[in-house]
């Protein structure tokens, strides 16, 4: 069983971090299958031995004490031994570029160590703290100590970002994204060179992922009963075998096979864990 716990941030980084994730694998090995849904996170190893790897390219990351996955393209698969936990910082799609000055697109599909990092020893020393505890609830202000130094008096030199990202994520990634470009005024080439270096995928990309994200979510609904071709109709696909081609091409199976992969996990807190997605 993995089981799930939020904890929401200071008021005063509502606008930075989506949430604080905390995991555990506390009775047996387990493996977690997850769909890229455009946030990057930091992630903080309090008990060792978990890995990532992604699907497609069969790369396989180990998680170090401490680190960052960068925007993610393809589905990719976390491995848990008995004992595994481990925070997640779940970054709205605009924050790894104000805390640390570099072109984004330069972490996609990475998980990337904090030792290069001038975060580093404010989150090493936290890592060090937060691997002798046995639950985290009452430390979480240590994390929003840290994220208000680097944050609170940081402001976005393209505003437009937040709106567009979350305009895109509303509209369920159908947004039509000439129309994004019209409504802010600036060219479609200047456009994808400010999500690419802020965000780290092009407006296009970043749709296309919210939309699979979606559908993967519509899919677990029982509202929806699994009718994959009510979901594709309802994410504006021209016909199934588009909605099945980019299903296949992020999440690495089909739409059916990931449904019935779903059937009888187990994850204690699954509703909290499949509402993480929304940018209320």
């Amino acid at each position: 069983m993995i089981t799930f716990y939020r904890q929401n941030p200071d008021s005063r980084l509502a606008n930075f971090i989506q949430g604080y994730w905390q995991m555990e694998c506390y009775d047996q090995a387990q493996h977690l299958d997850l769909i890229p849904d455009g946030f990057p996170e930091i992630f903080i190893q309090i008990n060792p031995r978990a890995e990532l790897t992604l699907k497609k390219e069969k790369q396989v990351f180990s998680f170090s004490n401490f680190g960052m996955i960068g925007q993610m393209t393809q589905g990719a698969r976390v491995k848990l031994s008995k004992g595994a936990k481990l925070l997640f910082i779940k970054l709205y799609p605009w924050t790894p570029h104000l805390l640390f000055k570099t072109p984004f697109f330069q972490f996609t599909n990475q998980i990337c160590k904090f030792e290069f990092s001038y975060l580093e020893n404010e989150f090493g020393q936290l890592a060090i703290h937060f691997s002798s505890l046995d639950s985290l609830e009452d430390d979480f202000p240590l994390l929003d100590a840290i994220f208000l130094k680097k944050l609170a008096n940081q402001s976005l030199q393209h505003p437009f970002l937040p709106l567009a990202v979350k305009a895109i994520y509303s509209s369920d990634g159908t947004l039509d994204i000439d129309s994004l470009n019209r409504s802010i005024g600036s060219s479609r080439r200047y456009i994808e060179k400010i999500f690419k270096n802020n965000i780290g995928l092009s407006p296009k990309q970043y749709a296309r992922l919210i939309r699979v994200k979606k559908a993967s979510l519509l899919l677990q609904q029982s509202s929806h009963k699994g009718i994959i071709s009510n979901i594709a109709f309802d994410l504006n696909y021209y016909d199934l075998s588009h909605f099945f081609k980019d299903f296949k091409a992020i999440v690495g199976l089909s739409p059916s096979d990931y449904l019935q992969q779903q059937t009888g996990f187990l994850l204690e807190g699954k509703n909290s864990y499949l509402r993480q997605w929304e940018y209320s």
